[in-house]
Parts: structure tokens; C-alpha cells; sequence
């Protein structure tokens, strides 16, 4: 049995939801393989019921689970 890949997105906003939605609608990966973080529990919670998608409050644990990785987040925030 192949094992699963895990693609994790630090930052949910409209870079990374675009990415999912791609990545779900075209077959790449399933919702079970998509993990990511927000800063808010708002966006955890909203990414999480509109793509079903395991979230996470904590960016390390996005990195610890995810085998590829996503930096979705502006400029800005990064040097926090």
C-alpha cells in the first residue's frame, strides 16, 4: 500500500484556499491529504468547512506533518 503524502499550507488566505481548491478539484490530492494553519481560528475554521481539510493553529505542526509545504503568506507576515 502506497503511503500518504501530506501537503501542508502555512497560511489560509486567498493564495492558499486558491491552491487547495485547484488541487481538489483537479484530483491531485484528497482533502485527507491537505493540512494547514491561519493565524486566526476564524480562517482555520472557515477552510476547514469549506474544503474539509485538517487545520491547525500551530505553523510548526503544519511543518512536522506536511512531506511538501507551502509558504502562503504576504511578505509582511513572514519576518514574524
Amino acid at each position: 500500500m502506497e503511503q500518504t503524502k501530506k501537503i501542508g499550507f502555512i497560511g489560509l488566505g486567498n493564495m492558499a484556499t486558491a491552491m487547495i481548491g485547484g488541487i481538489l478539484q483537479k484530483g491531485t490530492a484528497r482533502k485527507e491529504e491537505i493540512i494547514g494553519s491561519a493565524r486566526t481560528a476564524a480562517t482555520c475554521e472557515r477552510v476547514q468547512e469549506q474544503y474539509g481539510i485538517t487545520t491547525y493553529s500551530s505553523n510548526p505542526e503544519v511543518a512536522r506533518q506536511a512531506d511538501i509545504l507551502f509558504l502562503a503568506v504576504k511578505p509582511s507576515f513572514s519576518r514574524r
